[in-house]
């Protein structure tokens, strides 16, 4: 299922890439952004692979690059947060939020978004967990590493998608027994 913000592939090469935007017909087009460089391109939805477990793939990136940018530092620089008060993930995700500033690399917000989303909804899928409930615990994370909370109707948006996508693969492996 393609959606803003969902992580993908093309036929191009294997590079991890965000969905931007969509154009419906008469165009017919799909915005991806790599993420690697931030090159902007768009192509057929033909062309295009969205990852079923894209936020596994991002979550990769996120620590290849916070290495990657580690590394390239003259000398060990403070963190902006104090890493002992966050979890494992949660420090890599202040990490990659700040070099994202310091890079001037905006361009993998959007993704960040999306992953923090989509990590919260794994965290807490039971059946009495609402759309409101999740949207107060990702802006709590995004409050903490420092970068702009997503609105409630993109947290929903968000949750539908991927509350489909669970669906869909539940009835799949069911109709197999």
């Amino acid at each position: 299922m393609t959606y803003v913000g969902a992580f993908a592939t093309s036929e191009l090469g294997p590079d991890l890439l965000v969905i931007e935007s969509i154009h419906r017909p008469p165009r017919d087009t799909i915005k991806l952004c790599r993420l690697s460089d931030g090159h902007r391109f768009s192509l057929n939805p033909s062309r295009v692979r969205v990852l079923d477990e894209g936020w596994k793939d991002f979550e990769k990136h996120m620590h290849d690059e916070v290495k990657k940018h580690r590394l390239a530092q003259p000398q060990p620089q403070p963190h902006t947060i104090a890493n002992e008060y966050l979890d494992g993930i949660e420090a890599v995700i202040a990490e990659y939020s700040s070099m994202i500033e310091e890079t001037s690399s905006g361009y993998r917000l959007l993704p960040l978004t999306t992953y923090i989303i989509h990590r919260e909804y794994e965290r807490s899928y039971y059946g009495f967990y609402t759309a409101p409930e999740c949207w107060r615990h990702v802006q709590h994370i995004c409050d903490i590493v420092g970068i702009e909370p997503p609105t409630l109707k993109v947290v929903r948006a968000r949750l539908e998608v991927f509350s489909k996508k669970r669906q869909k693969a539940f009835k799949l492996q069911s109709g197999r027994c």
